[in-house]
């Protein structure tokens, strides 16, 4: 029960293209940190903080043209919106 979330990896060319981008790309990391901190979290605080750090990784993604990838952490946004209605 305590094992590490893990996300799936991110597309390669969306990895190439973040490489290109130095401070997005770093950006997003701690986003995706922040995502993965978050999934097992039991607060309205934590989920507040992953929600809006999977809508900024999908909006990068979509302003990016990475459409798949926006569409999956778009999910994962509305997973978390989910959660702090259910809490």
């Amino acid at each position: 029960m305590n094992e590490p979330i893990v996300l799936p990896p991110l597309d390669a060319p969306f990895v190439a293209w973040l490489e290109t981008q130095p401070s997005m790309e770093h950006n997003l990391r701690e986003d995706l940190q922040i995502i993965r901190q978050c999934l097992r979290g039991r607060s309205y605080t934590e989920f507040i903080s992953g929600r809006d750090a999977a809508q900024r990784v999908s909006s990068m993604a979509n302003w990016a043209g990475f459409v798949e990838t926006a569409s999956f952490y778009y999910e994962v946004y509305e997973g978390f919106c989910l959660r702090l209605i259910t809490l």
